[in-house]
């Protein structure tokens, strides 16, 4: 009955080793999937407005280039404002 259990045990360990491998296998493939089409090596123009809505909507156009710039320098990317207003 050890020999059971520890084969068991080894059989568990494999299991989910493999699992792991497998995991980190399918997400760089999703990722090379995601990033395959023929412009994804191009730039990127993201414009943010505030619309109506006053000092709120300022203020969350502010927090979201807040949140999209810092990803992206997070990610190696180049952030240029092309154009803002106050």
């Amino acid at each position: 009955e050890e020999e059971d259990e520890e084969m068991i045990a080894l059989t568990q360990e494999e299991c989910q080793s493999s699992a792991q491998q497998l995991l980190q296998l399918s997400q760089k493939y999703e990722l090379s999937t995601l990033l395959s089409g023929p412009y994804d090596n191009s730039p990127c123009r993201l414009v943010l407005t505030a619309g109506a809505g006053g000092t709120e909507a300022c203020d969350w156009v502010n927090m979201l280039y807040r949140m999209y710039s810092r990803h992206a320098t997070y990610m190696d990317y180049t952030v240029r404002v092309v154009d803002e207003s106050a």
